[in-house]
Parts: C-alpha cells; structure tokens; sequence
C-alpha cells in the first residue's frame, strides 16, 4: 500500500514546497473548500437531520466542506436504514465505504488532513531548521 500523501499545508510548513518545487508544481493550483460544510438540507426528513448533525459533531475538526454534502447527504440515507432495519448488505457496504471517505473510520483517519491552515512559529530556533 503506498504511503499516504502529505498534506500541502504541512509541505509548505517543513519547506519540502520550496526546496522541490518542480515535484510539488501539479499541487499549485489545488483546490480548497469555499465553506465549512452549513446545515443539513431543507429537503431531509426530521431522523435524517438528526444523523447529519450527529455525524457532523462527531467529525474531524475542519475537515468537512460544502464540497462533501453530496457524500454526506448519501451517508445520512444510508445511516437511516440501517438504523431503520431497512439496509441491504449492498447498503451497508456504501455505508461503510462512504465513512470512510469521511475519515470516520479508525484506518482511514490517520490518512486525514484539514483545511485549517497551520501557522507557522517564527523565533529564532525556528530559523535554524530552515
């Protein structure tokens, strides 16, 4: 399995995007999540409101966007018929599959970064490493 990739905000951090540029060029132009990921839709029935705002609270910090409410939206239904004992095996493997694309899952979370961006610490130990 090769090895998870390095989020650009702890590149940037460590130097590692200055010191190969031509290696990390394709990651210029990454896109970044406009906005954290709101409430749940209007159109979602009372249970499912509940399980997004459960799965959302249970989250990783920052690390849901408005650009994964499709996936999340897909998570809730499948999360409501399994918790409605309507689920297909097929439903339960989109389930799971699906956590763990949101890094819900144990394995999954260690390959999870967030869109906060990390502030550098600027003293005069710092300057040595670079």
């Amino acid at each position: 399995m090769p090895r998870p990739r390095t989020p650009t905000s702890r590149l940037e951090l460590t130097g590692a995007l200055t010191h190969d540029a031509k290696r990390y060029a394709p990651r210029a132009d990454e896109p970044t999540p406009a906005a954290p990921i709101g409430d749940a839709p209007e159109h979602l029935n009372d249970a499912q409101k509940a399980i997004w705002a459960e799965l959302v609270s249970i989250s990783l910090p920052d690390v849901l966007a408005n650009a994964d409410r499709f996936l999340l939206e897909l998570t809730v239904r499948m999360m409501n018929r399994l918790r409605e004992d309507t689920a297909s095996d097929s439903n339960l493997t989109t389930l799971r599959q699906c956590l763990a694309q949101l890094g819900m899952t144990p394995a999954d979370r260690s390959r999870v970064s967030s869109n906060k961006q990390e502030t550098p610490v600027h003293d005069e130990w710092s300057n040595l490493i670079h």
